[in-house]
């Protein structure tokens, strides 16, 4: 597997444990060591692959 199919999986893995638990943001990314807003990058991206829509 490619180092960035790796990396894809890996985020869009932490964006569903986010989506599931009712994280909050800010404490999830820091806990995971991401900025916020690469966060909400693969959190958009998360829902546009499930097709639940815009991320709010």
């Amino acid at each position: 597997m490619f180092k960035g199919a790796e990396k894809a999986e890996e985020m869009l893995r932490l964006v569903a444990e986010l989506e599931s638990g009712g994280y909050d943001r800010q404490n999830f990314a820091r806990l995971h060591g991401i900025s916020v807003s690469k966060l909400g990058y693969w959190r958009a991206r998360y829902c546009r692959q499930n097709n639940n829509g815009p991320a709010s």
